[in-house]
Parts: structure tokens; sequence; C-alpha cells
């Protein structure tokens, strides 16, 4: 999301740069073809005086009139180096909420933070009484800026089979998938497991995941125990995700905790079917039994139950990937996006 709005503000004539505290990786391709600076720091250092100088000077370098962060850790850890390089103006994301629930000492410390932004923003509207009433940021820094992408360049694909056979999937299958970090918050074990129930009733699907991350071998291994892995592939991070998501054909989301992710916006807009777990924001975008099914958190036989239903009507699947795509391409735009986040960095100031 980060990468997607700086390259928004490059195509607007503003000059972005992204700072990675921690390590780069394979969206620096993106930044670097639309001609995005970018820094990186390898590795948050909290009490290191150097790396707040470090920091520092490179807002300084930039001639940083806003800094905009996102989640909880990057406001920390920024936060030294914005006082000390003189930044005027900070803005800040939250993704997400659940990851505060059980620490009332983090929602201590980002209450504390929140009094340093110009404007605090959230990429949902259900996220919106949390952080006013349990977190206690002052509502009048509070807004609501809700992910956005260009439906222009997440499409459906013009020739599935064709797409799947580059991707070594098997181009007849029934494909269903997902797309993100490999990480315990994104509880892709469920998904696994519904594949694995559905094979199990004699409904054969094949799973493909993109992207990578510290869940992988775990993954890989659950899908060997359940007698699925000649069933799932693995793709590894893509920068093409806008071309490579129309390879499926039905989006799954099983996270325990999200705000509205892009992924979920970039499979509607290629004209998938959801069937997603109801986290964040996304019941306010799925809408139940028109752009697809919610199913609770961890409820993986009732995620087998709604792919069971979707490999048997692909007339359905196909009515409800054209109404997820036109409620991306009604309310989920990047320009508008990008903005509401111009007007709330506000360079008049």
């Amino acid at each position: 999301m980060a990468v997607d709005l700086a390259v928004g503000l490059k195509a607007r004539g503003l000059r972005a740069a992204v700072v990675a505290l921690d390590e780069g990786g394979v969206l620096e391709s993106t930044l670097d073809a639309a001609g995005v600076e970018y820094v990186v720091l390898n590795g948050r250092r909290f009490r290191d005086p150097r790396f707040h100088s470090t920091l520092a000077g490179h807002f300084r370098r930039l001639g940083a009139g806003v800094v905009h962060t996102h989640m909880f850790a990057p406001l920390l850890h920024s936060l030294p180096g914005i006082a000390l390089g003189g930044v005027r103006r900070v803005v800040h994301t939250e993704h997400s909420f659940e990851y505060l629930e059980d620490r009332p000492s983090l929602r201590r410390a980002l209450r504390w933070m929140s009094r340093t932004t110009g404007v605090f923003t959230l990429v949902g509207a259900r996220m919106l009484p949390y952080y006013a009433d349990t977190v206690g940021i002052s509502r009048h820094r509070l807004q609501v800026i809700a992910n956005g992408i260009d439906p222009k360049r997440h499409k459906p694909a013009a020739d599935q089979a064709r797409l799947r056979a580059e991707l070594g999937i098997p181009t007849d299958a029934f494909v269903v998938g997902s797309a993100g970090r490999l990480a315990p918050e994104k509880n892709y074990q469920m998904l696994l497991t519904g594949a694995a129930e559905c094979r199990a009733k004699g409904q054969s699907m094949h799973v493909v995941l993109f992207g990578d991350g510290e869940e992988r071998a775990a993954l890989g291994s659950l899908a060997a125990k359940l007698g699925i892995e000649t069933s799932v592939s693995f793709m590894g991070w893509r920068t093409d995700l806008h071309r490579v998501m129309g390879a499926l054909d039905v989006f799954v989301l099983t996270s325990a905790s999200e705000g509205l992710p892009l992924a979920l916006l970039e499979a509607m807009a290629a004209g998938l079917p959801i069937v997603s777990t109801p986290v964040g924001d996304i019941p306010h975008v799925v809408e139940e039994g028109r752009s697809g099914h919610l199913v609770p958190v961890g409820d993986a036989s009732g995620l087998a139950a709604r792919l069971g239903e979707f490999l048997l009507d692909p007339a359905t699947r196909r009515k409800m990937g054209a109404f997820a795509r036109q409620t991306v391409i009604d309310g989920h735009s990047h320009d508008a996006m990008v903005g509401r986040y111009i007007a709330a960095y506000n360079f008049s100031q």
C-alpha cells in the first residue's frame, strides 16, 4: 500500500520517498520503474542514537515536509528521527486493531504517540470506534481513508488457461488461492485444511499461494501431512500480482486480523468471487451472497462447504465475480485514496 501510494504521489508531480526501516524486497523494482527514491536502513535499533541520527539525516536530505508512518512499530521507531530531522507534519495509518486487543500497554503508548500526529488515519470504518473509544485517539485527528486500487490495471484474465500453463498450474483444475505474507495472522492453515476436507468429499481443487514468509516451511509440512502437497503451489513473491491473480477461480482470505487488504481488492477487481473471514472492514466490502461469502475465523469446515458450492456452480462464480469487480470500480479507486492522503498531508501548513 505504501509503495502504491508513493507511486501515485509521484504521478501527481509530488516528490515521494519510501524509507524501509528493516529491509528492502521485491517491490524495489516497482519503485525504480516509477522513479521513486527509497532508503533501506537494515534494522530498527531504538536504543541506538546512531539509528535515529541516520534516519533524521535522511529526512533532512530529502527535505521531508511530511512523514507518513504505517502501524505501531514504524511510528515508535521513527518519532525520534522525525523530531531530530525537523519534520513539520506526521500522518499515521493503522491497518488493523486486533493486535492491540490483548495489549493495553501498546494502546497506552499509541494514544500517547498519536498526539504527535496531524492526522491519524484508518483503512476501514469498522476500526473507528475501537481507536476512538478503546485506544483513546482524539476524534479530531481520526480519519478513515479506505485502501484503493486501479481497476484498469487489475482486471480479469484474458486467457486463464494460458496463464495457468505459464505458472505451472493445472489448466483444467478448480483453483483457489490467496496472496500475502505467509505469516501466522494470515492463518493459511485454515485454507489448506479446508481444501483437504473438500478432497475427502471427492471435491478436487488446487491451492495457489502468492507470497512468502516465516510460515512457508510449516505450511509445506502441513500440506504433506494432509496429503495434498501435490495440489498446493507456493508461488513466492510476485510483482505482477495484477496479472497472475486471474489464474484463480476463487480468492480466499483466512486472516484472523486485517484492515482492508489490497490483495482482496485486487482479487475483486480481477473478477473473482471471495470467501473470507469477517475481519476488519471486509464485511463492508464483501457482500454476503453477492460478491462472495463470509465464514468465521478458524472455521475450515465452513470454508470447505463454500468452496464446494463454488466448485459445482461456475455460473454463480462468474456472477459474483462480476459483482465484486463492480464494487471496487464504484467505491475503492486508487485516485480517490491518493487524493485523500494528499489532503491529509496538508502541504499548505
